[in-house]
């Protein structure tokens, strides 16, 4: 019915609806014809949801090794547990880690040259699979070695590091100059450090240090020999002992930037067991996993990692906190 007051074939905006107004939504064959408009207006916020509830995809690089800390090589998904800032992360893919491996080797002996046959054998096992650097630590950082996978070129630079007497290093200015270097990104890195424990004291602020070496991604493993290997045959070098607050600054280094960044400290009986710890750590380096995970967006620049194995017998390490 039409209302009088409005020209025939006229929409009524108000009052009563009439027969000349558009076809109601009321008639069941009307109501597809939105369907296509509300399918377009909320698919971007269904997928934004979901989006969100996922989380942004991160990878780490995980190692594992079993009660002889030898590695394991046979890990899936399921046998991978991973929290972020406390709060459980979805596991999302795990395979062997293939990406370009670069270790640099610090050596800090005091001039004695008591690790040249163990660093030999290291880093001529690792040169097949990863390009390995020799830095010398007396007063100052000596690269005996740039970045190479050449064998001739690292016996030749092996060679260099024998007894030449010397003083102690400034240990931690040299381990954060490693960690500032620019690589490629995916790069795995891994710096190496065998010390007598002769070092001098830093200019470097040790939390400043470790901060660098969080941001640069790369796993800090440290050979600290002790007793017997301080004083060659010939009698040569001359150590320089760090003040206490400079050893406490060393060991903060150390120990805790190691850890944190998904590394060890390990202390050694040098004649016993250098050359085998050395070769272990070639098995980890080689036999890495990467696991790709779902992180929170709101989880922050360094949300706290931790990552726990599934499967008994079994210790995983990684960085402590995500890489910014």
């Amino acid at each position: 019915m039409s209302r009088p007051d409005l020209p025939a074939g006229s929409l009524a905006l108000v009052g009563d609806y009439t027969h000349d107004r558009e076809p109601s939504m009321r008639d069941p064959s009307n109501r597809w014809r939105l369907l296509p408009f509300l399918i377009g207006t909320l698919l971007p916020f269904i997928t934004h949801t979901e989006s969100n509830a996922q989380g942004q995809t991160r990878s780490i690089h995980v190692t594992a090794v079993g009660r002889d800390n030898r590695p394991i090589t046979d890990l899936e998904l399921s046998d991978f547990g991973v929290k972020v800032n406390g709060r459980t992360a979805a596991v999302l893919g795990v395979r062997h880690a293939e990406s370009p491996l670069k270790v640099a080797v610090i050596v800090s002996d005091a001039g004695t040259g008591v690790f040249q046959e163990a660093v030999q054998r290291f880093a001529e096992r690792l040169v097949p699979h990863a390009e390995v650097a020799l830095i010398r630590a007396d007063l100052g950082a000596h690269r005996l070695l740039a970045y190479s996978s050449d064998p001739v070129a690292v016996v030749a630079a092996s060679r260099r590091l024998g007894p030449r007497g010397g003083r102690g290093a400034t240990l931690v200015d040299i381990i954060d100059a490693v960690g500032h270097e620019e690589h490629p990104k995916g790069t795995r890195r891994a710096i190496v450090v065998v010390s007598t424990g002769d070092e001098n004291d830093s200019g470097f602020r040790p939390d400043v240090v470790r901060r660098h070496l969080r941001e640069s991604g790369a796993a800090l493993y440290v050979l600290s020999a002790l007793g017997e290997q301080l004083t060659t045959p010939s009698g040569v070098g001359a150590a320089m002992l760090p003040t206490s607050a400079g050893l406490l600054d060393l060991n903060l280094v150390l120990e805790d930037g190691a850890r944190e960044s998904g590394g060890w400290h390990e202390r050694i009986v040098f004649s016993d067991t250098m050359i085998p710890a050395l070769d272990r750590l070639v098995g980890e380096l080689l036999n890495q996993y990467l696991v790709e995970l779902s992180v929170p967006f709101d989880s922050g620049p360094e949300a706290k990692l931790s990552i726990l194995a599934k499967r008994g017998g079994i210790k995983l390490r990684a960085a402590l906190r995500l890489n910014p």
